[in-house]
């Protein structure tokens, strides 16, 4: 099975490949069914160059009673530029540009409460940032490599409670913890 989605202010198309055949299995009763589907895994591109990979473990949907959903999965390889596509901005605009690739997982578990875990991280590359207000010798709008030693950001959800923490770590663009709760 092979997707493609477009975004019409945007050129190019967003593609989702299944490697191997989905199985979906609905199981109706009397409470209203349930959608169960097995692991699977899928290429994806987008407009700009990237190649990522989704795989999910098996989803469990139901509707009886107060309904459920479980899902769990990792997106690996995920570019820099399409990030900055999904959230509408520009990185040069920004003063960014780089090869940074980040990877994602969910675990996702939601019935009479939800949990819910999810984290973006690098894996990859590095950012190149103006120098305009790093520090040292360097002419105002030189570009230089931050050298991400680590960026992340995690979300978790367990019932009423919520927490985030931001992590960046570079050797010539500082450092930063964010933690929310």
């Amino acid at each position: 099975l092979k997707v493609d989605l477009r975004d019409d202010p945007r050129p190019g198309a967003w593609t989702v490949a299944l490697r191997d055949p989905m199985l979906l299995e609905w199981l109706p009763d009397l409470a209203g069914g349930s959608l169960r589907t097995a692991a699977a895994q899928a290429q994806l591109t987008g407009p700009l160059p990237g190649l990522a990979t989704l795989q999910l473990q098996p989803l469990v949907w139901s509707l009886g009673g107060r309904g459920s959903l479980s899902s769990q999965g990792q997106l690996r390889g995920l570019p820099m530029e399409w990030l900055a596509l999904l959230g509408n901005a520009q990185l040069a605009d920004l003063g960014l540009s780089g090869n940074m690739v980040f990877d994602a997982t969910w675990d996702l578990a939601a019935n009479d409460t939800v949990k819910a875990r999810a984290t973006l991280a690098r894996s990859s590359g590095d950012i190149r940032v103006l120098a305009d207000n790093l520090p040292g010798n360097l002419e105002a709008g030189t570009a230089v490599n931050a050298g991400v030693r680590d960026a992340r950001v995690s979300l978790a959800v367990d019932g009423e409670s919520v927490t985030a923490a931001v992590r960046w770590d570079s050797e010539r663009a500082g450092t930063a913890q964010v933690d929310v709760s």
